[in-house]
């Protein structure tokens, strides 16, 4: 599960009105792949997918942009396994 700040939620909502003003539905992540979700890593050339699920966000994979992202696509099918996340300390 990922934990937000109320500062974080309060930006999200923020950004998420803003668009949704421009154009109704512009303020959702698009679907990359299947009900995975894509983010592209601002200083380096790395995309986030991830799946959002009544717990939270799941990264699938992070990948280099040049990089074939058939693994990102294979895990959000479910044919590579996701391993599960460590339990936290």
């Amino acid at each position: 599960m990922i934990a937000y700040t109320a500062s974080a939620l309060r930006d999200i909502e923020q950004a998420f009105n803003w668009y949704e003003d421009k154009q109704e539905g512009l303020g959702d992540y698009a679907p990359a792949i299947g009900e995975a979700r894509k983010a592209l890593l601002r200083k380096f050339p790395y995309a986030m997918y991830f799946k959002v699920n009544a717990d939270g966000s799941l990264v699938i994979a992070c990948l280099h942009s040049r990089r074939d992202a058939r693994l990102a696509k294979e895990r959000a099918a479910g044919i590579t396994e996701i391993p599960k996340p460590p339990e936290p300390s």
